[in-house]
């Protein structure tokens, strides 16, 4: 009998995310990011759904160092400006029970000091129903602007990612227990902690009390070898990006033999494909949703995001330029699915890139009626998918067609929940 998949709406604090130039769309309420009823009504419509959370994608800079890029993504709103997602999760939490929240943090972002108890605090203003999404910062605008005169290579990142991770376990498990019953003492006493690491130092206590969860679901994105290595040893949920229904059966095979390799049962973890759907009552109708799109997509927009997610210059390239002749340091797992053709029905060119990142990023994206993407989504949960971030093109129609039109579908065929389990993030997606 198939289990009930988890559904995640995939968002950024920002005018746009993976979906350049849509400000424009007439249809797109994407100008209320700033506004608390914004999330407030994403929050209650997805809960009303039945959807598992929220995952919140953030970047701490610009998609480019050229001044005259920076211009443009700032004027334009690509991936700009860049809120705190922290804030929002709050405001939502206040208007559900149910309705998780993934938060992504880079390990450069800040302090595992005051990021535990930032974590901590939130895990018990939602009542247990955080999760982290683990990332080393891959802009070098943002390694700069937090004070590194050049970003670390991609070995090291994840041996920073190492000690980060190890110190804030360390600080969660030390943080003190409030006592059931109370006499002289509220609280149990805390552990003083200290931690010598190659790249992190720390002497102290931390400054949160023990949290519903203890610490958050633990989430990792990144599908290279040494990510997928880092996330073997630390993930508890694995988000990937594949750039096809084949790439992303591709990754997750792979996903499941380095797990395997760590000796982790397929019980202890989850796989989470990002996939964009546009849908609608039928195939002919969910293709004209998708041309209608495209009319509003940024190409320059787009063209700036898949440079910097892949680590590849892609301005002033020709078109047709095959992907396989760069090379790329940034995000590995992107840039080797799109410089291999092993896995994809042809090479792919610069053009081809950016016509795909204008709507729903690098990700996969599936266009066409509820019966036909119930199907893909079947297939996908067959080849070791548990779930899916669904990225917003328009908000909240993108959201409103997937709940419209896919979900009946979907409980038809018995992979969507048709009520809640109680309990934390971590007991809701594993069992209490």
């Amino acid at each position: 009998m198939k289990s009930p998949l988890i559904f995640n709406a995939f968002v950024l604090n920002s005018l746009t995310h993976l979906n350049p130039g849509q400000w424009k769309n007439p249809d797109n309420q994407c100008a209320g990011f700033m506004n608390p009823d914004y999330w407030k009504k994403l929050a209650t419509t997805l809960e009303d759904a039945l959807f598992d959370g929220i995952f919140f994608a953030d970047v701490l800079g610009l998609h480019t160092q050229k001044d005259d890029e920076s211009e443009y993504c700032m004027s334009r709103g690509i991936q700009f400006p860049l809120h705190d997602p922290a804030p929002a999760v709050a405001l939502m939490a206040s208007v559900t029970r149910n309705l998780c929240f993934g938060m992504t943090s880079s390990v450069f972002a800040d302090t595992p000091y005051l990021f535990t108890r930032k974590m901590s605090t939130l895990d018990h203003l939602t009542r247990g129903r955080m999760a982290w999404n683990i990332v080393t910062s891959y802009l070098p605008s943002a390694m700069q602007a937090m004070g590194f005169s050049a970003p670390l290579n991609h070995k090291e990142r994840y041996l920073y990612a190492e000690e980060y991770v190890s110190l804030c376990m360390e600080m969660w498990a030390a943080a003190p227990r409030m006592n059931i019953i109370p006499d002289d003492t509220f609280f149990s006493p805390a552990k003083k902690l200290r931690f010598e690491g190659d790249y992190i130092k720390f002497s102290g206590y931390g400054l949160s009390a023990y949290s519903p969860q203890g610490y958050p679901v633990l989430y990792q994105a990144g599908a290279s070898y040494t990510g997928l290595t880092f996330a073997a040893k630390n993930a508890e949920c694995v988000f990937l990006a594949g750039k096809s229904v084949e790439n992303t059966n591709h990754l997750m095979s792979g996903i499941i033999h380095k797990f395997s390799e760590r000796r982790r049962p397929r019980t202890s973890y989850r796989i989470i494909p990002q996939v964009t759907f546009i849908t609608a009552e039928n195939n002919r109708v969910a293709q004209q949703k998708y041309e209608h799109l495209l009319h509003f997509a940024d190409t320059k927009g787009a063209e700036i995001l898949a440079s910097a997610w892949l680590g590849i210059d892609l301005t002033d390239q020709d078109p047709l330029r095959p992907l396989a002749s760069f090379q790329s340091e940034a995000i590995q797992s992107f840039a080797e699915q799109f410089t291999v053709s092993s896995h994809s029905k042809c090479p792919e060119t610069v053009g081809e890139l950016i016509r795909r990142a204008a709507v729903g990023g690098l990700g996969c994206v599936m266009v066409g009626g509820p019966s036909e993407l119930a199907d893909k989504i079947v297939t996908l949960q067959q080849n070791g998918a548990d779930g899916f971030n669904l990225p917003s093109i328009v908000n909240s129609g993108t959201y409103e067609d997937f709940i419209g039109y896919l979900i009946p579908e979907l409980k038809n065929r018995g992979v969507y929940k048709t009520e809640y389990s109680e309990g934390t993030y971590r007991e809701k997606i594993f069992g209490a």
